[in-house]
């Protein structure tokens, strides 16, 4: 392995602030997420079998459900292909958004693309 020869060895899946939270995690059993670190960590995780870390980092993005995050949400766990938290983001669809969140996203969303 190259790894074995070099001084340096590049890690370059993951932001240098999700690593930073992955090693705390590893030596002090915390980590100080936000649903963007939280999202980045769940696959980090997976890879280096860091179980409890991928479990924490789901919990706090399921418990940071937002009518404005959902969405963002639901695509990150449709295209990790993670069972657990789509079928959460399809619940909270379901029972926790309100007409008045649907036009406020489809407001919000409409003055993004307007030129």
């Amino acid at each position: 392995m190259i790894e074995s020869r070099q001084e340096i060895i590049e890690i370059n899946d993951c932001s240098y602030i999700a690593f930073q939270e992955f090693l705390r995690f590893l030596y002090l059993k915390e980590a100080k997420l936000d649903i963007n670190l939280a999202m980045e960590l769940i696959p980090f995780a997976d890879k280096y079998l860091q179980d409890d870390l991928m479990k924490i980092s789901l919990e706090f993005v399921k418990a940071n459900r937002s009518p404005s995050n959902i969405f963002t949400i639901l695509d990150f766990a449709r295209t990790r292909r993670i069972e657990a938290l789509n079928t959460s983001c399809i619940w909270f669809l379901k029972n926790k958004i309100q007409v008045d969140d649907v036009f406020g996203l489809m407001q919000y969303l409409s003055k993004e693309h307007d030129p």
